[in-house]
């Protein structure tokens, strides 16, 4: 039954996702690079391996499978996938933690309300894309500003808390 399966181009799991949700070259990154992920899942290849690791793939070199969490999975195995799933958790529980905010205090949360959905933007184009943030340009520098500028509290009562007070 498996060799039927795979003579009709049957895949399951993430392999169907991968095949499913693109054609052309961005798919066939996504397969190799889910590939070189499964192989080495747990510790990774390290710093620019992508390029040797998919070129026996797909007989020419590439520097990444342009998708953020395969691209940090592969290059770091489960570290690399804690820090993804890690910036998703931090962004938006933030993001979550401030539209709960009492409407008193909507207007000192706007700012990080603010950072919260850009992130968000550049986080969902890094599963397409990983130019943004995994490279250092300018964009990226943006991002791991409004990072940290997401988790500082811009406006607050008590002086010592932030940079910024207003009266009480």
């Amino acid at each position: 039954p498996s060799s039927d399966l795979s003579r009709r181009n049957v895949h399951f799991g993430a392999d169907a996702v991968c095949q499913g949700l693109c054609g052309g070259m961005r798919g066939q990154l996504w397969m190799a690079g889910w590939g070189v992920v499964k192989t080495h899942w747990l510790m990774g290849f390290g710093f620019g391996g992508w390029r040797f690791e998919l070129q026996p793939v797909l007989g020419y070199a590439y520097s990444s499978p342009h998708n953020a969490v395969l691209h940090l999975w592969g290059m770091f195995g489960l570290p690399g996938l804690a820090l993804v799933l890690g910036s998703w958790a931090l962004v938006g529980g933030r993001a979550i933690r401030c539209l709960r905010a009492p409407a008193d205090s909507a207007r000192a949360q706007a700012p990080i309300l603010a950072c919260s959905l850009f992130l968000t933007i550049i986080l969902a184009h890094e599963m397409v894309e990983t130019s943004l943030v995994l490279s250092l340009s300018r964009t990226g520098l943006l991002c791991w500003l409004m990072l940290a500028l997401q988790g500082t509290p811009f406006v607050t009562s008590d002086p010592s808390e932030a940079g910024v007070s207003v009266a009480s």
